[in-house]
């Protein structure tokens, strides 16, 4: 059959263009990795880049929809073994409905973030900043500073809106509500009460040792977040503070302690496997993120330093090499993922056919236009054609081989003969001896 010599010529050529769009499914395959839960499935997307190095921590609201991250900003130094030098800090707001990470503050070197906190049942976020405010005459003892304030920012992730709130000195302390989105600073002499607006209210002046014996105190918020109470120690009476108007009375009842509600547990959960990687002589220790569901377990990253799953189970936060990523987490149903595994194994495995028989035209061309012999290991004769083992080596697959030492012309009809297959689970992939490739299921 000399009509088939343009088979081989051309070989290299299909051979390249299979290779690349062989591996574009690999990768694609490993991307959508998933896990299997009691009812449905979650799959994980490619992870997206939300800040650069060096990230410090991340903050998920409590709905899961925000995520903020702090980073600090660094200059490079050329030794590699000098500290880098930090030129300031910088705040990214994650939108997971949105898809987009957005820069929503930034400060100087002299300054550093000291806190993120989400109030409840919001999207508002208050985002504590430390800088000095007087510095000693310069002398060669020292030059660290003598005095600090703490600057507070409130964010409303849902507008991107970021406003200063105050000034304050820096051990002013904060109480939460955990039903209501307000809060009270605390002052050695003084307090002020953020409303859910995000206004403040003008300080009240209690002095030293009311402010003592407050912060010793017994405190209950109310669930509607209107009145923060207290119990003093060496009394009975309950006080309260109202939020709105800022006076403060007694409290004939105390509020009943509610406990803070709790989103339901995600059926999926994140581990960091410590493993370690060699090379020749050289070790390395890494940790890989795992996605863990009820039934299986599913690969993120390799080497990461952090991780924190979002409360509603649907991405995962990582830090990897300094930089932050988001893995969204696609819920799908059970049967839908299983269609989705079998169909993308599918065409890797087709690819992967493919390959081979192309590998095989191409030893034909060099060997006199005839086949390998089945008496040795065909795999170790394709590999120069290939220089990709992993066609053979797909979990749960097997090739087989058919022909031995066949002539390309004692073949009359090379669409019709088979040279071999790839056995897989539900089927098989089927190579013809003029290289194209179909598949039959079993």
């Amino acid at each position: 059959m000399r009509h088939l010599r343009w088979i081989p010529a051309v070989a290299g050529i299909w051979m390249a263009g299979t290779l690349l769009w062989a591996v574009a499914q690999q990768s694609q395959l490993e991307r959508r990795a998933g896990v299997v839960t009691a009812r449905e499935a979650y799959v994980a997307a490619p992870r997206q880049l939300v800040a650069s190095p060096l990230v410090v921590e991340g903050h998920w609201s409590p709905d899961g929809r925000y995520l903020l991250v702090t980073s600090a900003l660094v200059r490079w130094r050329r030794d590699p073994f000098e500290q880098p030098e930090v030129t300031g800090w910088v705040l990214t707001l994650w939108n997971s409905a949105q898809q987009r990470a957005t820069q929503v503050a930034k400060g100087a070197p002299t300054e550093a973030p000291a806190s993120v906190v989400w109030l409840a049942r919001s999207n508002i976020a208050l985002l504590t900043v430390i800088r000095p405010v007087a510095r000693r005459t310069p002398s060669a003892e020292s030059e660290e500073p003598v005095e600090r304030e703490q600057v507070v920012v409130r964010l409303d992730a849902a507008r991107g809106a970021v406003r200063t709130v105050g000034v304050f000195p820096e051990d002013v302390g904060m109480t939460f509500s955990p039903y209501a989105p307000v809060a009270v600073l605390e002052g050695a002499q003084q307090l002020w009460i953020l409303r859910s607006d995000g206004s403040l209210s003008p300080p009240l002046n209690w002095g030293s040792e009311a402010i003592r014996r407050y912060r010793a105190s017994q405190r209950r918020w109310t669930p509607d977040g209107r009145m923060l109470c207290w119990q003093e120690l060496e009394q009975e009476q309950w006080m309260g503070l109202d939020l709105v108007t800022g006076t403060v009375g007694p409290v004939s009842e105390p509020p009943v302690r509610l406990e803070r509600p709790e989103l339901p547990q995600p059926p999926v959960s994140i581990r960091l496997v410590p493993q370690e990687l060699r090379h020749e002589e050289i070790k390395e220790s890494v940790k890989a993120l795992w996605l863990e569901g009820e039934r299986s377990k599913a690969l993120i990253c390799g080497d990461v330093d952090s991780a924190q799953l979002s409360p509603r189970g649907d991405a995962v936060f990582d830090v990897s090499q300094g930089a932050g990523f988001v893995a969204p987490l696609v819920r799908e149903s059970r049967e839908q993922y299983e269609e989705m595994r079998q169909a993308e194994r599918r065409r890797v495995i087709m690819s992967n056919a493919r390959q081979i028989g192309l590998a095989i035209l191409m030893y034909v061309q060099d060997y006199d236009e005839t086949f390998p012999p089945n008496s040795v290991d065909v795999q170790a004769l394709l590999m120069p054609y290939l220089r990709n083992e992993m066609v053979f080596s797909f979990p749960g697959t097997n090739f087989v081989y058919l022909l031995n030492t066949n002539s390309m012309a004692s073949i009359d009809r090379p669409a019709e003969t088979m040279v071999g297959f790839i056995q897989a689970p539900g089927g098989r992939a089927v190579i013809w001896v003029d290289a194209h490739v179909t598949w039959e299921s079993q």
